[in-house]
């Protein structure tokens, strides 16, 4: 388990590519289920109550899910989808655990410099991390990724705060 958490972890940093993963049913559901709980956590984290943070985190999977079908759809390249979710899935669980102390922080009221530099940094680090997974699955370059990844980011925040909006306006 360790070893796919470093895997994970390599993904992020940009040293594997999400082809690094095998086509397996078994490692999507088990990606699925850690992004799925730590979707959960974070809209907890962020004030939703039980059933908001319980709506929002399948719609975050399910924003995974569709968007990356329809993206690989449009590029020809349907058949990279279950490594295209699964490198997704994994690699934006492992930086959620990362994000979860920060934005609880950011919640108790420690809203200081620190914390939203930290907050942007991670936001960046997301952004990147789509844009790698992206313009792998597709073959194109880095800025093709980044467009992709960041109409993606964008479209899946909008649709998730007009489907399930939170109390108060927090993200």
């Amino acid at each position: 388990m360790l070893a796919l958490v470093r895997s994970f972890h390599d993904l992020l940093l940009m040293r594997l590519p999400p082809q690094a993963f095998p086509a397996s049913s078994a490692l999507f559901l088990l990606t699925l289920a850690a992004f799925f709980v730590v979707a959960f956590l974070h809209h907890l984290v962020v004030g939703a109550g039980l059933p908001q943070a319980l709506l929002r985190a399948i719609i975050s999977v399910a924003n995974v899910c569709a968007g990356s079908a329809v993206i690989l759809y449009i590029a020809g390249r349907p058949v990279r989808w279950l490594q295209t979710v699964t490198a997704l899935f994994g690699g934006a669980a492992l930086l959620g655990v990362m994000l979860l102390p920060v934005v609880g922080a950011w919640m108790m009221g420690m809203q200081n410099i620190l914390i939203m530099i930290s907050l942007l940094l991670f936001s960046v680090w997301e952004l990147v991390f789509f844009a790698h997974v992206y313009r792998n699955a597709l073959d194109v370059g880095m800025g093709a990724g980044l467009a992709v990844a960041l109409i993606y980011l964008l479209s899946s925040m909008f649709l998730k705060e007009i489907l399930v909006p939170l109390p108060g306006g927090a993200a």
